[in-house]
């Protein structure tokens, strides 16, 4: 990665790394896969939501994330995700903290919904 663009998505900088590990922590939420210093990508799921309904309900509060199997359908397979897949929130330099918290927090209200 060059030079210019590591710093953004160093876990210092207070990007992928604080919201993958404050996922890990939400009540029946699941990280699948937290790329470390590779990207500042994870895959989530929510228990009793299906993908669709997570990625809908996150778009309704104007948070925008991917559900699917991202074109991984092998290894979406193989973690036991089909066929509905999993969903994906993704952070570049642009976004900061506070938009890390706001996603947490809406998960959060929907795996506490589910749990209820």
């Amino acid at each position: 990665m060059p030079a210019t663009t590591r710093p953004h998505d160093d876990p210092k900088a207070g990007r992928s790394r604080p919201a993958s590990g404050t996922a890990a922590s939400i009540p029946r939420g699941r990280v699948l896969r937290s790329a470390g210093d590779r990207s500042s990508t994870l895959m989530f799921s929510v228990a009793g939501h299906a993908p669709a309904a997570v990625a809908a309900a996150l778009a309704e509060r104007e948070i925008a994330v991917w559900q699917g199997n991202y074109y991984a359908f092998e290894l979406s397979d193989h973690l036991g995700l089909e066929p509905e897949g999993a969903v994906r929130p993704g952070f570049v330099h642009y976004n900061d903290a506070s938009e890390a918290e706001r996603l947490l927090d809406a998960v959060g209200e929907l795996a506490s919904a589910a749990a209820a």
